[in-house]
């Protein structure tokens, strides 16, 4: 059993809205509890819960209604059901998205980006470090644009 459809089966029998540390009480007598792998794979199946509370109280499609205690921001949330119907949520990879923020930085800002992906040029003997994401850099050709004072200083160093 899913975490959301254990959540919801909870929510559904209560008839008070219920803090996050309730629902989780709550899903540890439930039948279906040994069964929920999210709960146990976790070191802390609190923070589980929180996560997919979170993912589902928000947007459009929302499986949680959020309801606070008080109006102060110090106040405890509570989670009531607002729909059994859970939303199908489609993740996109990060790399996938890089040529639309390349084209948005060099429209927007003027500024030339690239990525780059450390699995293609990541060197065997250095395993330490490699990062998973792909990262974007960037340059703006103001620093060609300069001061003519500065632009002798500048070229002096090297740096143009």
């Amino acid at each position: 059993m899913k975490l959301v459809e254990l959540i919801i089966d909870i929510l559904d029998k209560s008839n008070v809205p219920l803090k996050q540390g309730e629902i989780l009480s709550l899903a540890g007598i439930h039948p279906a509890y040994k069964n929920c792998n999210e709960l146990h794979k976790v070191q802390v199946p609190l923070s589980a819960v929180a996560r997919c509370l979170t993912k589902y109280s928000g947007g459009t499609n929302s499986v949680f209604g959020i309801y606070f205690e008080g109006k102060d921001k110090q106040s405890q949330k509570r989670f009531l059901l607002k729909t059994k119907n859970i939303p199908e949520i489609k993740t996109i990879p990060e790399s996938s998205l890089h040529p639309y923020l390349v084209k948005f930085a060099r429209e927007r800002f003027n500024v030339y980006s690239k990525t780059i992906n450390a699995l293609k040029i990541a060197k065997k003997r250095d395993k330490i470090g490699k990062w998973t994401n792909p990262d974007i850099v960037g340059i703006s050709p103001v620093i060609l644009n300069l001061n003519p004072l500065f632009q002798k200083e500048v070229e002096k160093l090297g740096m143009v």
